[in-house]
C-alpha cells in the first residue's frame, strides 16, 4: 500500500493483535501515521472491513483453483472489478466516486464508443484545469 499509493495520514483499525504490536505503532509514529481505533460502539466499521474483505477472498476463490500461489497475480484484477462495480448503497461504483467519471474498459479501447470517440484531450485537460483551479488551498 505504502509504495503504490504513498503514506496515508491516518489509518483506521480495529483492535486486533497485528496493530497492536510494538513495531507497527513505531512505524506509524516515525512516519507522522494516526492511528485511530474503531468503536465498539459503532460495530458497523468492522462490519463493512469483513464485507470488504470476504468480496476479496470470494473473487480470489473463484479465479485461482489449484495453482493457490498465484493468488498474487490475480489479486489486482480481482480488486478492480470490485472498484469498478457499482454498489447497491449509492448506485455508483467506488471508482466513479473517486475519480468523478466511470472507467474506461478495454474493449472500449480497442472498439471505438460515443464516449472514448468524442474524448478531446485538449478539452479534457481544460477541465482538469479548471477544477484544480476551483479546489481549496
Amino acid at each position: 500500500m505504502v509504495t503504490r499509493f504513498g503514506l496515508p495520514k491516518t489509518i483506521i483499525i480495529d483492535n486486533g493483535p497485528q496493530f497492536a504490536n510494538r513495531r507497527f505503532r513505531e512505524f506509524c509514529a516515525n512516519h507522522g501515521i494516526q492511528l485511530r481505533f474503531s468503536s465498539v460502539v459503532y460495530p458497523q466499521t468492522n462490519g463493512l472491513a469483513e464485507v470488504t474483505n470476504r468480496s476479496i477472498l470470494d473473487g480470489l476463490k473463484r479465479r485461482v483453483s489449484a495453482a493457490r500461489s498465484a493468488w498474487t497475480d490475480e489479486l489486482p484484477s480481482v480488486l478492480w472489478s470490485l472498484r469498478t462495480t457499482p454498489k447497491t448503497a449509492t448506485g455508483e461504483s467506488p471508482y466513479s466516486l473517486v475519480f468523478g467519471t466511470e472507467a474506461v474498459l478495454l474493449p472500449e479501447v480497442a472498439i471505438a464508443t460515443l464516449r472514448t470517440g468524442s474524448y478531446d484531450k485538449e478539452v479534457s485537460n481544460e477541465g482538469l484545469r479548471a477544477a484544480l483551479d476551483l479546489l481549496e488551498e
